[in-house]
């Protein structure tokens, strides 16, 4: 039983390494509390074959409930791609939960090069702690700082999101939780 714990462990080490690489840093943490699995679309290219609606910079798929929860939620997705695009590491900062910060030559790292577009909310489900809040966008980066290789990316995540005054802040996603991720060749 404990071999089976190794193997695990460092199946989801390589894991978390692999996604972190050029991927969102804190896809792979630890969960809040209570949390509950949440499954977002099944693959990058099936939620863009959806014909969203934009609202604030952040496209709206069909199916995402009405609501200012979703206004919300799409106004706080349009600030983290601006600080992310803008390479804002003190924009960014500002939407990380307690537990959740890094440092600036991590946020460098992980984003430096990376540019995302594309931008859909595709669902958000209620969690013990907030929200959880799939998303799928696209994102440019230099070949060089891809674990891939890849210079292109189709990415479908969920953000752990809980209330923070009228916004959100982003909190750690399940054990459980992976990115999905696609070149975009």
């Amino acid at each position: 039983m404990a071999a089976g714990l190794a193997v695990a462990a460092a199946c989801a080490v390589a894991g978390w390494w692999i996604a972190g690489q050029h991927g969102p840093p804190h896809v792979a943490a630890p969960p809040p509390a209570g949390a509950r699995r949440v499954v977002p679309a099944a693959s990058p290219s099936a939620a863009r074959s959806q014909a969203p609606a934009a609202h604030g910079g952040v496209a709206i798929a069909p199916g995402v409930p009405q609501g200012a929860r979703r206004r919300q939620v799409a106004a706080f997705l349009g600030r983290y791609f601006t600080a992310i695009n803008g390479h804002n590491y003190q924009g960014y900062a500002r939407l990380l939960g307690p537990g959740m910060g890094q440092s600036v030559q991590q946020f460098d790292q992980g984003y430096g090069s990376t540019v995302d577009s594309g931008a859909t909310l595709t669902g958000v489900s209620a969690t013990p702690g907030g929200l959880a809040v799939a998303v799928t966008f696209t994102s440019h980066q230099d070949p060089a700082d891809a674990a891939d290789g890849a210079a292109c990316t189709h990415w479908s995540i969920t953000l752990y999101l809980e209330p923070a005054g009228p916004s959100f802040l982003i909190t750690r996603p399940p054990p459980y939780y992976q990115a999905f991720q696609e070149s975009c060749s």
